[in-house]
């Protein structure tokens, strides 16, 4: 039985690069089978994420990879404005400000199709 689903943030260290925080996070995902785990991978060139250096456990279940130089390649429209509600403008201004952040409103702001691009906004 799942009794949770767990999101890792890895640094681009997991499942593509051996030891330190990969190995932790390996032993973490096999000595939890009881709960699903999905990985977010941040690594600064795409090539850094090429082979994975550890077999998946049966609970790890999503693997996202975001890659900082695709940033690059985007391009910046000056001047673009985004129609967010108070609430959401709050929860940013939390997110800066070290106040006790509204996850939920962030989160659904954020997977919205309201945003086209996170360099504009």
């Amino acid at each position: 039985m799942i009794t949770m689903r767990i999101c890792l943030i890895t640094e681009g260290s997991y499942p593509y690069v051996t030891g330190g925080v990969s190995s932790w996070a390996q032993s973490l995902l096999t000595q939890l089978p009881q709960h699903e785990f999905i990985i977010l991978s941040i690594s600064a060139k795409k090539e850094n994420t090429k082979k994975r250096k550890y077999k998946a456990p049966a609970n790890l279940v999503e693997v996202y990879d975001i890659h900082l130089d695709s940033f690059l390649s985007e391009e910046i429209v000056s001047g673009k404005r985004y129609n967010i509600t108070a609430e959401e403008k709050q929860a940013f201004s939390s997110l800066i400000g070290g106040d006790e952040i509204n996850w939920p409103i962030l989160f659904d702001l954020l997977v919205s199709e309201r945003i086209d691009s996170i360099l504009n906004f």
